[in-house]
């Protein structure tokens, strides 16, 4: 273990508090579980009372105490910089919108504080990981595990046809027969889509797209143990993601795999890691095939051939809710540049809905980008995308690092930068996902895992030297 961290990123007696609440942070993000002493009703600390809250405000309050350890390479980093600047401006315009929102208007001011102190936790704990986040390695081991065990309890829901008695880790209780379950309906037979321990079907599938992409860590390992666990934790991931039956979540692996190309390439001349790829390859195909070949109907209904309603719905609701945004965007100047208020949309489209005759409640409209306009204005969205384009350029200046020094450091821990690229392509996965779902704008856990990655990925791999005796 010592040899592990020898070359890992700052790795010292300070740091460790923080890494260890950083790994809690992504562990916690497959599960919806909300503690004992939270409101389970819309409250403005709403968001504080999940269990992923509390390795987070741990991290959060070791950073601190430790004296903000590995904040000065921040600073000496301008696209790092930017990006820490973008990310904390972007909570703090969250917190001014509660002065104009839309609930604030109709005495209601607590939708937006909600939102803005759930950000503002994940602003923080992100520039807490971009200073002092543990080997990528150790990360990408833990999006592997969550994927392998949360495929296990998407496999056993499918076949239980519901709930599998997990409600003390917050398994909401779902069945093939109750009228809001997550259903196929294919020639009147319903298909239950399992949901993990997360609210919602895409939902896990956005965990197993992430822990899928992480799986080349293992692959490219040049220990053949590594790449035969690697190789099998893939296919057990990929077969239980397909089962969530997400079409967003398809498109967004298929876009991350296709980023993940250029940085696998390199390792196509090692033999032995060669033959692994062409291995995972094949096996993922032919496990891809099995499942077409064993739910093609199913499969067929999804991709809209055919007319089951519950499909039909699906897509007519996200365009009446993308039709309400452009509505709130434009329907005056202030909105355009201020936006409605952060989180606030669900509920102005309620009031929209009064309007007409449809069978809908308020929601969040399905596309984190016009989320980010409709909510925070031009403004906002301008520090969103600043953020994001920031973070990934810095995310790439890691995986393809500059000086000499930081290029000796990577050749000592390629598996580091193998977890980075994997890293980025999971971001592009939720970035493809978040054209057609809002979760990784809206959900604390999704937020902590878009915008970690980001973190993780653009902190440099510093060799055993004290930050001190490196310079960028």
């Amino acid at each position: 273990m010592l040899r592990l961290l020898q070359f890992s990123t700052r790795f010292n007696y300070r740091y460790l508090p923080v890494q260890l609440g950083i790994m809690a942070t992504f562990a916690c993000m497959p599960f919806w579980l909300r503690m004992p002493y939270a409101a389970f009703t819309y409250d403005p600390l709403y968001g504080m009372g999940f269990l992923i809250t509390l390795p987070i405000i741990w991290t959060i309050l070791t950073w601190l105490l430790a004296g903000m350890p590995g904040f000065a390479h921040i600073m000496n980093n301008v696209v790092r910089f930017v990006f820490t600047v973008a990310i904390i401006a972007l909570a703090a315009w969250m917190w001014l919108s509660v002065r104009w929102s839309f609930m604030t208007g109709h005495d209601q001011p607590n939708v937006a504080q909600s939102a803005a102190l759930q950000f503002s936790m994940i602003a923080l704990w992100v520039v807490a990981v971009a200073s002092a986040a543990p080997p990528p390695r150790f990360i990408a081991s833990i999006l592997v595990f969550n994927g392998i065990w949360n495929s296990a309890i998407a496999i056993l829901q499918v076949a239980n046809k519901g709930a599998i008695g997990l409600s003390f880790l917050g398994e909401f209780k779902i069945a093939v027969d109750a009228s809001n379950a997550n259903v196929l309906l294919s020639n009147g037979v319903r298909w239950l889509r399992p949901s993990g321990l997360l609210p919602h079907p895409n939902t896990l599938a956005g965990i197993l797209l992430v822990g899928l992409l992480a799986t080349t860590v293992f692959i490219l390992s040049e220990k053949g143990l590594l790449r035969r666990i690697g190789i099998a934790a893939a296919v057990f991931i990929l077969w239980g993601f397909l089962l969530t039956f997400s079409r967003a979540g398809i498109l967004g692996f298929a876009a991350g795999a296709f980023a993940l190309l250029p940085f696998i390439i390199p390792y196509l001349r090692i033999k032995a890691v060669r033959r692994a790829i062409f291995i995972a390859i094949t096996a993922l195909i032919f496990t891809s095939g099995l499942f077409f070949s064993s739910y093609r109907q199913l499969i067929l209904t999804r991709a809209g051939v055919g007319t089951e309603s519950v499909e039909l719905r699906s897509i007519a609701d996200r365009l009446i809710f993308s039709l309400f945004a452009y509505r709130a965007v434009t329907e005056s100047n202030q909105n355009l540049f201020f936006g409605v208020g952060a989180g606030n949309f669900p509920w102005r489209s309620s009031y929209y809905l009064v309007e007409t005759d449809y069978d809908l409640r308020g929601n969040n409209v399905h596309h984190v980008f016009l989320s980010a306009w409709v909510e925070t204005g031009l403004v906002g969205y301008t520090l969103f995308v600043i953020a994001l384009f920031m973070g990934f350029q810095a995310g790439l200046q890691s995986v393809t690092p500059r000086t000499q020094k930081h290029r000796e450091a990577n050749a000592l821990a390629k598996d580091d930068q193998i977890a980075r690229a994997a890293f980025l392509a999971g971001v592009v996965a939720l970035g493809i996902v978040g054209l057609f779902d809002h979760y990784p704008w809206t959900m604390i856990q999704f937020q902590a895992l878009w915008w970690g990655l980001l973190a993780t990925a653009s902190v440099q791999v510093i060799a055993s030297k004290p930050p001190s005796e490196i310079k960028e």
